[in-house]
């Protein structure tokens, strides 16, 4: 009977040593041999912006000049003498016999000049007709009629700088807190600043993603806002810098552990709703084009911008964004 005990513990022996080893893991790792949580971001963020899609100012369009009446044209009538029309006689000449070649020249000189004439009007009311027509193809978007429908565009603007650009950082922090988050103009010196503050540190640029989208409907660009602002937010690991709306909130920074190193990246997020009814740029893959959007951006007028958050992170030049996190959290960067 021993015997047979101490074979089938060697049995089970046996067996387990070649049995493969399953972790506990997360949806999807059934079968695998080990499961690796994936990498989240572990920097804190900084975010400010405020405004929204219903309390922008109403347009507003002086009203026309009332067209004056031309004078009247009728001549002035000469007061009454109370005596009929007076006739004068006038002088009389012998006729002459009619000459039929004058008759026929005549003519002829008054039908030409009657065909220029005609010529002539109708060249002007054709090119009239064309000037207006390229005028009003080329003509800029009458501004009260896009501040006044409901077309507005929700645009995004990512951009990764390498870490050494830590007064980046600082600038921002120093903004939030000096921004007034509850005004048109508030606003608007925000995003400018901000647009101005990334401009300044274009050599640390790094990867870049960019996205402008028309929303014919106010609810609907407001909850699209709102979902790419939670998508932003949800990559950092607390917000230890806010001010939204004028209320401003801050918490102490935990320093990263020694195995997680110092931050190699910074990310900036310029989130905002405007009024226009078109895109305020298309793709975006060169240094060149990140200038040129950014500087359309820092150029907005306080009636054209209706929401705004500026999110960055790390919040503090004492975090850690690794490269990993940064492929992890930002898959739709791309490489400058």
């Amino acid at each position: 009977m021993r015997s047979l005990q101490r074979g089938l513990w060697a049995a089970c022996l046996f067996l387990g040593a070649f049995s493969p080893v399953v972790m506990p893991g997360g949806p999807g790792s059934e079968g695998s041999w080990f499961s690796v949580p994936p990498a989240s971001a572990r920097s804190s963020g900084g975010r400010s912006g405020g405004g929204s899609f219903r309390s922008r100012p109403p347009a507003t369009r002086s009203a026309p000049a009332q067209p004056q009446r031309p004078p009247s044209m009728t001549p002035p009538r000469s007061p009454s003498s109370g005596r009929g029309p007076v006739f004068v006689p006038l002088p009389t000449q012998p006729q002459s016999p009619p000459n039929p070649s004058l008759s026929q020249s005549s003519a002829s000189g008054s039908g030409a000049i009657f065909s220029t004439l005609v010529v002539l009007i109708l060249g002007g009311v054709g090119l009239a007709f064309l000037v207006g027509f390229l005028l009003k193809r080329r003509g800029p978007v009458d501004p009260v009629t896009e501040l006044s429908n409901d077309t507005v565009t929700v645009s995004q603007i990512q951009v990764a700088l390498v870490a050494h650009a830590g007064s980046l950082q600082q600038a921002l922090s120093t903004l939030a807190l000096q921004a007034d988050t509850r005004t048109p103009e508030g606003l608007l010196h925000l995003l400018q600043e901000s647009a101005l503050i990334v401009l300044r540190h274009s050599e640390s640029w790094t990867h870049v993603y960019a996205e402008s989208q028309t929303v014919p409907n106010l609810d609907i660009a407001q909850k699209v806002f709102n979902q790419m602002a939670i998508a932003e937010r949800s990559k950092m690991s607390a917000e230890t810098l806010v001010n939204v709306g004028g209320r401003v909130q801050q918490q102490s920074v935990t320093a990263p552990g020694l195995e997680e190193g110092p931050a190699a990246y910074i990310v900036v997020t310029l989130l905002m709703g405007t009024a226009h009814d078109q895109p305020l740029f298309g793709e975006i893959k060169t240094v060149e084009a990140l200038q040129s959007a950014l500087s359309e951006i820092a150029a907005l007028t306080a009636d054209y911008l209706c929401v705004l958050e500026v999110l960055w992170s790390p919040q503090s030049a004492e975090d850690s964004l690794t490269y990993d996190e940064l492929l992890t959290e930002y898959s739709d960067l791309v490489q400058l």
